[in-house]
Formats: C-alpha cells, sequence, structure tokens
C-alpha cells in the first residue's frame, strides 16, 4: 500500500476542534469560489456584454494548442490599442467584467479577456502547472492581434500577473507594456494556510470544487516556476504599472517591491496603496481604474529603441 504524507496522515489525527475549523475553511473556500469563479457560458457572455451595455458587439473565440482548449472575448474599437486581462487563482475570464464594461477603458483600448488553463471554459478542471506552458498556450492570441494593433498590454491580477510576467519575458516582441494588480512575482512571498496541505490529497480534496484544485495545484507548483524565471526579468524592457496594497496578506507587498528591483531595464511605476488588501480590483475600483488609465497613457506615448523594435 503506498504510504501517504505525514501530514495527511496527522490531519486524521487533530483534535475535534481543529478538524471543525478545517472543515469550516473548506466550506468557506466553496462559498468563496462560487461567488468568484463566474464560469459564464457564451450566451450568458453575449447577453452580460450586449451592446446596449457596452455599445460594442463581444466576440468570443476557441482554438486548441497541445489538444488543450482556449477560451477568450474580445470586445472594442479595432483601431485602438489592445488591453488582455489575465485573471488570478480561481477565476476566469469574466474577473475584469465591470472595468470591460467602462466606457472610460473602451474610449482607450480594445480590450481581450482570456480564461486561462484549467479556469472557465479552457478546459475547466484540467491544471496547467507550468507557468511557462501557460505562456505558450495564451501566445496565439498575442501573435493573432500583434499585426492589427500597434501596441499589445497586458494587466494580470495575482496569479495572472504571474502569467503576463512570463509572455513578456518569453516573447518581449509581442508585448508593450505590463500592469500587476496584487501579482505573485517574488518566489515564496505568498501565504499558505496549513488546511491548503490536505487538501491537496483524498478525502479532503474530493470536497473542493474542481477549479479550487486547480487553483491548489498551481499554487504548490508556483515557487518553483518563479524561481525559474528569476534570470528573465532583464528582458523586459518595456513600461510596467505594479499596484498592490500595503496589508495584503495572501500575496506580500514584497513581491511589488521585488519586482521593482529586478525591472532594471524597464520604467517602473510603483503604486502602494495604504491600508488595502489582495482584492484591489474589487475593493478599490476607483484606485485601480484611475491606474489603469495612467498605465495605459504610458504605454500609448511610449516608444520602443529603434534597435530593439526590429527584433
Amino acid at each position: 500500500m503506498k504510504q501517504l504524507p505525514i501530514f495527511y496522515l496527522q490531519s486524521f489525527a487533530c483534535s475535534n476542534h481543529s478538524m471543525k475549523r478545517y472543515l469550516y475553511i473548506i466550506l468557506l473556500c466553496i462559498s468563496i469560489s462560487s461567488c468568484i469563479t463566474l464560469r459564464s457560458s457564451d450566451s450568458k457572455l453575449q447577453t452580460a456584454f450586449a451592446p446596449k451595455v457596452t455599445d460594442y458587439t463581444p466576440q468570443i473565440h476557441r482554438y486548441e494548442i497541445e489538444k488543450r482548449p482556449v477560451r477568450y472575448m474580445e470586445l472594442g474599437n479595432d483601431t485602438l490599442p489592445l488591453l488582455i486581462f489575465m485573471h488570478g487563482a480561481p477565476g476566469s475570464l469574466t474577473s475584469f467584467k465591470s472595468y470591460m464594461k467602462d466606457k472610460d477603458l473602451l474610449n482607450k483600448v480594445k480590450i481581450v479577456a482570456v480564461d486561462r488553463p484549467g479556469y472557465g471554459y479552457s478546459g475547466f478542471g484540467k491544471v496547467e502547472r507550468s507557468v511557462e506552458k501557460q505562456a505558450a498556450f495564451i501566445k496565439p492570441i498575442l501573435e493573432k492581434y500583434r499585426p492589427l494593433h500597434k501596441k499589445i498590454m497586458l494587466v494580470g491580477s495575482s496569479y495572472g500577473g504571474t502569467v503576463i510576467a512570463r509572455l513578456a519575458m518569453d516573447y518581449p516582441h509581442l508585448v508593450d507594456g505590463l500592469m500587476f494588480i496584487s501579482s505573485s512575482l517574488a518566489a515564496g512571498a505568498e501565504k499558505t494556510y496549513a488546511i491548503s496541505y490536505p487538501t491537496r490529497y483524498p478525502p479532503l480534496r474530493w470536497l473542493l470544487p474542481r477549479m479550487m484544485r486547480v487553483a491548489t495545484d498551481e499554487k504548490f507548483a508556483h515557487e518553483k516556476a518563479l524561481k525559474k524565471m528569476e534570470p528573465f526579468w532583464g528582458k523586459i524592457t518595456v513600461p510596467v504599472s505594479i499596484l498592490h496594497g500595503n496589508s495584503d496578506v495572501l500575496i506580500y507587498i514584497e513581491n511589488a517591491l521585488y519586482a521593482k528591483q529586478e525591472l532594471k531595464n524597464a520604467p517602473v511605476r510603483l503604486a502602494i496603496v495604504n491600508g488595502k488588501g489582495h482584492f484591489l480590483p474589487w475593493n478599490s475600483p476607483k484606485i485601480v481604474k484611475k491606474e489603469m488609465l495612467v498605465f495605459i497613457d504610458r504605454v500609448v506615448a511610449y516608444q520602443r529603441p529603434a534597435v530593439e523594435a526590429k527584433k
């Protein structure tokens, strides 16, 4: 019989009080996940982002890469620069829905939002632990729009920030700007709750919704992925905006400070929000929108050096 990890066995030897606490946390996670997943069907997206709401007709696309489906949605004016939203863990392309409907933003950029691998309708429940592979799976979207838009900028929250950083490292010719919101960028500088360890294994794993299993699996592969990225920060040379709350107890403020330090070849704007935690896009929308508009203007105004632009 296969020996189970020590912490798995110990989870059954804990006190009734501890078990009740673990179960409470699991139920809380399930409750939260049901609120923020918003795994909307195509028809629901068409209704939510209809022309009467946004003045534009949403277009939903799918493609397959290495036998994995990827879904994304575009909205807005083809003549404008392109902004791509990358959600965290868990989440889906609707995580930024209020911003995708914002007319001030739509007057400045065309918007694309992506279901990251394992979420939404991009192979829901099937994890991709490699950030490098996630970036490769999303690359075709950038390649499609590169000939159509002079500027392509990426906005990522939490784990989505990790993915857009990797995209800019691996495919710098496809990215003109990055905005990190509460993003995980420094290896090990994030909270891992004790309950996360036993939920990696049955029977507690079975209690989690599929998208929470994906988020957990990503979580435990994250530190290794970020360490692999450490040598490549110098490859990022485009404008970067970093927005982080100094009271973030999930993804610590050290992530923002680390990125600022490592981005030696990029013009960086660092905005630290006093007294705010991890969920800035939803708890501080005015601040996020303001910084997003500043970010867009910075990217539009930036001119790549002639030699770099030819690469």
